[in-house]
């Protein structure tokens, strides 16, 4: 059984409680369910309300015998200053400032297989226009488990009428991941060590330490 008379109020309700957030930490991979030898994308997130955030997320060469090569990227808000820093593989690494959040987010959108998408939508877009509000018809399904955490699991239709499947844990009401295995890329997103309440150094949102970071 659950408190919530629909599957839309249970969204409602988790988009309130990323808002509500005042810090926030992850990490988590995006796996191609089309290609299951494929080597999966992994992320970590950091957020600090009002104006700290860091989505990192690096992807190995998708060439098996070039796999040692790894693509690194970071998108963030630094002191309140937006950058896009980026190091495909031998290449330099770059490092631009953007007129905003959403344009940095716009230019990861893709190489992250959306998964920057998902999470900044939950922490910064307003009331009736983040990650749940463009679903059709979101359905209860049966409970699931997701990293050893019981889940709400919903069923809904998401933009081009591709079926998803979303696990919203059932007592932190935090989105733990989603599958989508209809249309042209069918792929599973997973959320895990997922912190709320958590403090950090000055220096954990710092553009500057981006590439530090990749070599660690």
């Amino acid at each position: 059984m659950t408190r919530f008379s629909s599957a839309r109020d249970l969204l409602e309700e988790v988009a309130s409680r990323y808002r509500a957030l005042d810090s926030y930490a992850d990490s988590g991979f995006v796996q191609e369910l089309d290609r299951p030898k494929s080597s999966p994308m992994s992320f970590v997130t950091t957020f600090r309300r009002p104006a700290d955030f860091k989505f990192r997320f690096s992807s190995p060469h998708p060439y098996r015998p070039r796999r040692y090569l790894i693509s690194h990227s970071q998108v963030g808000l630094d002191a309140g200053n937006p950058y896009y820093w980026s190091q495909h593989y031998n290449s330099p690494a770059e490092l631009e400032q953007e007129e905003s959040l959403l344009m940095a987010v716009a230019g990861a959108t893709g190489v992250s297989r959306g998964s920057a998408f998902t999470i900044w939508s939950l922490l910064f877009r307003e009331e009736g226009d983040d990650l749940f509000s463009t679903l059709a018809r979101p359905r209860f399904r049966k409970f699931a488990c997701v990293d050893g955490v019981r889940c709400h699991r919903v069923a809904a239709i998401h933009r081009g009428f591709r079926r998803i499947d979303i696990y919203i844990g059932v007592d932190d009401l935090l989105l733990r991941g989603w599958v989508m295995r209809t249309g042209r890329f069918p792929q599973a997103e997973m959320r895990t060590n997922i912190k709320v309440g958590v403090e950090f150094g000055i220096s954990c949102f710092s553009a500057a330490n981006a590439a530090t970071a990749s070599a660690n």
